[in-house]
C-alpha cells in the first residue's frame, strides 16, 4: 500500500512538473558583441513558440529568428492530457476501483502523455532545433562572421519535462499493464470456462442446501407431531 502511494505521489509531482514546463522557456540562444551588449536573443516556449526579449528593431536579431515551430495543436494536446492525467490519478485510480476493465480509455490517455513528452524530449531537438543550426543541449562559441559570442542552452522547461517523464513513467506503466492484463484475464476462454463451472457448482450447492433445509424442516415437523401424539396419549391415559 505504501509503495502504491509513493508511485502515485511521484506521478502527481511529475504531472505538476509537466504543467510548469509551459511557464518556463524550453530553449534559448543569445548573441552578444565584444561589449557584452545583447544583439540576438530568441527563446522558445511550448505555447508561445519563438519570442525575443529585444523589442527594438534589430536586423541581425530578426534575420536569426528560427522559423521551424511545432504546430500549436501539439502543445495544446499535451496541456489537456496533463490536466486529464492529474484528474485520473485523483479520481480514477485503479486501486480504488472494482471494475478495472472500464478504465481502458484512461490508460491510453496516460500512455499518450508519455508519447507527447517524448516528442519534446527527443523529436523536437533533432528535427526542430538541429535543423535550424541551434545547438543542443548547451554550447558557447564565437561567430567570426557576425562577430558575436553565442550561447545556446536548453531551458528550465526542458528540464521539467525530463523530470515529468521520469516521475510519471512507473505509475503510467503499472496503470496500463494492470488494465491490459485484467482485460486479457476477463476474455480468456479458459478462465471464462472455469467461471462457468464454478457458477454451476454454486447452483448445485444451492440446490443441496435447499434439500438439506427441507429435510431439517421435515424432521422438525415430524418430532413436533410425535411429541403431540405422546402428549395426547398421556392426557388420555391420565399420566398428568
Amino acid at each position: 500500500m505504501r509503495g502504491s502511494i509513493y508511485w502515485r505521489s511521484l506521478y502527481i509531482f511529475g504531472i505538476i512538473c509537466g504543467l510548469l514546463s509551459f511557464i518556463f522557456d524550453f530553449y534559448t540562444f543569445t548573441g552578444t558583441n565584444n561589449s557584452q551588449e545583447v544583439i540576438v536573443n530568441w527563446s522558445y516556449n511550448l505555447l508561445l513558440g519563438w519570442y525575443s526579449s529585444i523589442t527594438s528593431s534589430n536586423i541581425t536579431n530578426t534575420q536569426l529568428k528560427p522559423y521551424n515551430e511545432v504546430a500549436i495543436i501539439i502543445p495544446i494536446l499535451l496541456l489537456i492530457s496533463l490536466i486529464s492525467g492529474l484528474f485520473i490519478s485523483l479520481f480514477k485510480d485503479i486501486e480504488q476501483q472494482e471494475e478495472i476493465q472500464n478504465y481502458s480509455i484512461h490508460s491510453y490517455i496516460l500512455v499518450f502523455i508519455l508519447f507527447l513528452i517524448q516528442f519534446y524530449i527527443l523529436i523536437f531537438p533533432i528535427f526542430y532545433l538541429l535543423q535550424e543550426d541551434l545547438y543542443f543541449p548547451i554550447i558557447i562559441f564565437y561567430d567570426a562572421v557576425l562577430e558575436l559570442n553565442f550561447f545556446h542552452s536548453i531551458g528550465l522547461g526542458y528540464i521539467l519535462l525530463i523530470l515529468s517523464f521520469i516521475c510519471t513513467f512507473p505509475y503510467i506503466l503499472n496503470y496500463f499493464l494492470t488494465v491490459r492484463n485484467y482485460e486479457m484475464d476477463i476474455y480468456n476462454p479458459e478462465l471464462v470456462l472455469n467461471d462457468k463451472i464454478k457458477e454451476e457448482n454454486e447452483e448445485i450447492d444451492i440446490d443441496k442446501m435447499i434439500a438439506e433445509e427441507n429435510i431439517r424442516i421435515g424432521e422438525y415437523e415430524f418430532r413436533k407431531m410425535q411429541e403431540e401424539k405422546i402428549r395426547e396419549r398421556i392426557l388420555r391415559t391420565g399420566g398428568i
